[in-house]
């Protein structure tokens, strides 16, 4: 078992890490939340025209939704950083993550997740190499 997990992460998309070290990290899961990129026409493809209504711009309603996905994908991380957490897959966790998306887990994930996570950094690396990740990682993270 690796103690350290690495979690890149942006609106739609996380990307899960196992860490023996700073030198030796593996991608073991990829989750995505394909709802957060759609647009609103597309999320609502029955629904003609534009729908923002009295009071707000499509714009804003579409903005609001897209804020919405991320926050049900935030807590479905949460869900899925649990599950690992009762199974023991990790005791630690980085949290590398674009800047909304940190915030928006820091609300979301459950008090015995956040008690894991060791570091965080603000930083979009969801299409990354493996070798930009370690340069953002401490050198010990095991």
């Amino acid at each position: 078992m690796k103690n350290t997990w690495v979690i890149v992460a942006n609106g739609w998309r996380a990307r899960i890490f196992s860490a023996a070290g700073a030198s030796e990290i593996n991608e073991i899961d990829n989750l995505v939340h394909i709802e957060s990129r759609l647009k609103d026409q597309q999320r609502t493809s029955d629904r003609p025209g534009d729908q923002s209504g009295p009071g707000g711009s499509h714009h804003e309603v579409e903005d609001r939704r897209n804020e919405n996905e991320k926050t049900r994908f935030a807590k479905e991380i949460g869900n899925y950083l649990t599950v690992k957490l009762d199974q023991k897959a990790y005791k630690r966790l980085t949290l590398i993550c674009e800047p909304k998306m940190l915030g928006e887990l820091r609300k979301q994930l459950p008090a015995r997740v956040q008690k894991c996570i060791t570091q965080e950094s603000s930083h979009d690396l969801i299409d990354a190499t493996l070798e930009e990740i370690r340069d953002h990682l401490p050198m010990k993270v095991t």
